[in-house]
């Protein structure tokens, strides 16, 4: 990275950290496709950042520039559980989860202890 992409870069923080503090209004897109969402009015965006059970479900490249232009958006990523329907849950083996969630029966804890979930 050149000086000049080190500035951009860091111009480009700042308006963030600025859009992330006046943040009023966000939206929590879990399970559901934002592009079938109106998210317009927010100034915060939480997508799933790994995408559900269809293969190329996570948000795409354009969808996330585009709201962008408005609103901060971050990715949501469940680092303590492992969800069954995930594409890498057949990479943890069964004895790194411990007991199931509570009302999420294809979600359970997950020991993130294991050398081998930090790898994941």
């Amino acid at each position: 990275m050149n000086v000049e992409e080190a500035r951009a870069s860091a111009g480009e923080r700042a308006r963030r950290g600025e859009l992330l503090r006046a943040a009023q209004r966000w939206a929590p897109v879990f399970g559901a496709d934002p592009d079938d969402c109106d998210l317009r009015g927010y100034d915060l965006v939480v997508l799933d950042g790994v995408g559900d059970r269809e293969p190329g479900s996570a948000p795409a490249p354009e969808l996330v520039a585009a709201l962008r232009e408005h609103a901060v958006v971050l990715a949501y990523l469940s680092v303590g559980t492992l969800e069954a329907w995930r594409p890498y849950a057949d990479r943890a083996p069964a004895d790194w989860t411990l007991e199931a969630l509570e009302d999420w029966p294809e979600e359970a804890y997950v020991d993130v202890r294991r050398e081998g979930w930090q790898q994941l």
